[in-house]
């Protein structure tokens, strides 16, 4: 076991909770939706978004395109519960 032990428990009640030991983590989902500006229900397909965490400098910018929908979806692992990120969307002929 990594760090002495596996798991504890709190011994309060009949069936016993485990209380696990572990580092925090998360993986935060971003996603959107680019439409044209003068006609919203027209989806603009093949727009290039990144998205760069504000507060972790070791992490990579992520880029990804949107799809025949206007969509996009990227998952993003951290360790708060709550991250900043911007993302910045540029057409790319």
């Amino acid at each position: 076991t990594w760090l002495g032990f596996a798991a504890c428990a709190d011994g309060e009640e009949e069936e016993e909770r485990w209380l696990e030991y572990g580092t925090p983590y998360a993986t935060h989902e971003i996603k959107g939706k680019v439409v044209d500006a003068e006609n919203e229900s027209k989806p603009v397909v093949g727009i290039q978004v990144v998205v760069r965490g504000l507060e972790d400098s070791n992490q990579r910018p992520d880029t990804l395109f949107t799809d025949r929908s206007g969509e996009f979806t990227t998952l993003q692992p951290g360790f708060k519960l709550y991250e900043k990120y911007r993302v910045y969307y540029e057409e790319v002929a």
